[in-house]
Formats: structure tokens, C-alpha cells, sequence
């Protein structure tokens, strides 16, 4: 009868670090709803839902919790990235700003929801 062949298995260090996705999100709409699902499924992806403060809710309010929300996570690696996403039909005017904003930080994103993706995303 043939030997049975051994295997050696030692866990080793991760050899790639998959990439932290930080979602900003106004606090009073559908997004927060939504992306709270992703929430918790991986220590990698993580929800900032930003609440309104003083009746600000513009996106350029965003920045100072993405900002800190970055640095609270030290998400500095290359393929760390972090998305805003915005109501267009809300925000129509100010995402252009916001955009340029992001432009002087590669790893900022916009992404616009619109009533068609909110009732898609509902709807399934």
C-alpha cells in the first residue's frame, strides 16, 4: 500500500492586504440605509453615515469626517480608497465642488445615487 503523503501546512503571513473601502454617506437619506448592509461584513469596508448638524448637510460638510475617518483608520495604502455618495437629485449644484475637492486626493471617489438607483436598490 502507498504511503499517504504529508502535508506541512504553517499559516503564513497574509501576502496581500485587500484594499479599505470607507463609504461617507449623508445621514438623513436612503444611503446610510443601504451601505449599513455592507457594514460589519468585513473589517475592510466600513459605513461613515454622516448625520445633519445644524441643518448642514451639503456635501462639503463630508469632508471633515472623511478626513478624520481616514486618518482614524490609517487608510494611506495605495489601493485604500474612500467614496462620498451623494444624492444628485438633492445636491445637483455642490457635487461639482466636491469633485474638485476630491481631485487633490487620488483616493477620493464621488459616486451619485439618483431616485432610479434608490428605487432599484429598494425594490431588490
Amino acid at each position: 500500500m502507498p504511503k499517504p503523503i504529508k502535508f506541512n501546512y504553517e499559516k503564513k503571513a497574509p501576502f496581500r492586504d485587500a484594499s479599505l473601502f470607507i463609504i461617507v454617506c449623508e445621514g438623513g437619506n436612503w444611503e446610510p440605509d443601504y451601505f449599513r448592509f455592507f457594514d460589519g461584513m468585513s473589517p475592510r469596508v466600513i459605513v461613515v453615515p454622516v448625520e445633519c448638524v445644524d441643518g448642514k448637510s451639503a456635501p462639503k460638510y463630508l469632508i471633515e469626517p472623511a478626513t478624520a475617518e481616514e486618518e482614524k483608520r490609517d487608510a494611506t495604502r495605495e489601493n485604500d480608497c474612500l467614496w462620498f455618495v451623494i444624492d444628485t437629485d438633492k445636491w445637483q449644484d455642490q457635487i461639482h465642488e466636491l469633485r474638485q475637492i476630491c481631485n487633490d486626493h487620488p483616493r477620493w471617489h464621488v459616486a451619485q445615487s439618483t431616485r432610479v438607483l434608490r428605487c432599484g436598490c429598494i425594490g431588490t
